[in-house]
């Protein structure tokens, strides 16, 4: 990092952690509100016990109204986003929870940031500007995957225009987050190898973004460590609550990462694959992510080789160049023992496709952090090396 770079780095979510941490949800609700908009997806939730257990929780405390919005999809869409609204506008709530993975919370922070404000998800995405906040947010994962109950960004599927694009404000970072391994628990091993894969592309693509610093790269080392170490035990036993611990830190580190120094070539092609196809995000950025670290080697070597031996490749005696392929061999190594498949053609992806799905990935913010211009023959050729 140049010494000379001016840099900025924000938190402003109280963070609670820890085993048995749900607990504290009535006290974290007591802080911010009274009349609370509960978003969750549409059976998780409920089938596991989990909302029974919340809805208990915070009864205990008389004073608080609770309504809940169990809508989201695996995808969440603009129109999730103004059905949550439009039910905190109907019952005056001024405090929103969600708990689910990543898309409960995605719509969770868009509600809550726009249940104040006369207007529809779609025009803050095309241009209108969030011009001052929102009503509370409290972001409990049940996911070890995107971080987004630290970060201030929901990205949606927009069915009209077609495009799954990002809604972006400081405004939208949550209050507070509750990080709980036993809400994990119960999710299958294949959602928790998507989950863990998504967390190490955040934080191997924030560690070589161009908006990446001293304190990025230590928290976004950090998560790689950790995913390393513990995705392939609470993979194969998904009871490990050590392992789901680690990788809910791991999660929540991937995605202070992030939103502090973007990411790269990963998001931004999965983004458009998996609107194209309705596939679920995590496996299609784990897909991707050995041929993006290759396309990328050169123009951040060192920084790969340091990410290889923190996945514990065996480094010695071998020059930069060299250990940042490791890097290569041990992604694919963790993606093969989480029983990820190989290429995109598994998928159902075409390569006629290529082309706009390529134009398609060009505007993404995440591409301009990428550590090696993708122009869009590169992009192409990226997704060829994939299929």
């Amino acid at each position: 990092m140049p010494e000379n770079k001016i840099t900025e780095f924000n938190l402003p979510t109280k963070i609670i952690a820890g085993l048995g941490s749900l607990n504290s949800l009535a006290d974290t609700i007591r802080g911010f509100g009274d009349n609370v908009l509960l978003i969750t997806g549409k059976n998780s939730a409920r089938q596991s016990g989990l909302l029974d257990r919340i809805e208990k929780n915070v009864s205990a405390t008389s004073e608080v109204r609770l309504t809940v919005f169990d809508q989201v999809d695996p995808e969440p869409t603009c129109d999730n986003v103004n059905q949550a609204i439009a039910a905190a506008r109907e019952k005056g709530c001024d405090l929103v929870v969600g708990v689910g993975g990543g898309s409960v919370l995605d719509v969770a922070k868009a509600a809550a940031a726009l249940a104040n404000k006369g207007n529809l998800v779609e025009e803050f995405m095309t241009g209108r500007e969030l011009l001052f906040p929102g009503i509370p947010c409290i972001a409990i994962p049940t996911t070890a995957g995107t971080g987004a109950e630290v970060t201030p960004n929901s990205v949606l599927i927009d069915r009209k225009r077609q495009v799954k694009e990002s809604l972006r404000h400081s405004f939208m970072y949550p209050k507070a987050a509750i990080i709980d391994a036993e809400l994990t628990v119960s999710l299958p091993p294949k959602l928790t190898a998507y989950a863990g894969i998504d967390a190490l592309c955040q934080s191997i693509e924030s560690y070589v973004s161009t908006g990446a610093n001293i304190l990025t790269d230590a928290i976004a080392l950090q998560s790689i460590r950790l995913v390393s170490m513990n995705l392939r035990l609470a993979y194969k036993n998904g009871a490990n609550v050590q392992a789901r611990q680690n990788m809910l830190y791991a999660a929540l580190l991937s995605g202070i990462a992030l939103s502090n120094a973007r990411m790269g070539a990963v998001h931004g092609l999965a983004h458009p694959l998996g609107l194209k196809y309705n596939l679920p995000h995590g496996l299609v950025c784990g897909i991707l992510l050995p041929y993006v670290i290759e396309f990328n080697l050169n123009f951040a070597t060192t920084k790969y080789s340091t990410i290889a031996g923190v996945m514990g490749g065996l480094l010695r005696g071998l020059d930069k160049e060299r250990a940042a392929k490791i890097c290569i061999d041990k992604t694919k190594q963790l993606l093969a023992e989480v029983g990820f498949p190989w290429r995109l053609r598994e998928l159902g992806v075409k390569p006629e496709d290529f082309p706009q799905l390529a134009k398609d990935s060009l505007p993404s913010g995440s591409l301009k952090a990428n550590p090696r211009t993708v122009l869009e023959d590169d992009a192409i050729n990226i997704l060829k090396k994939a299929y």
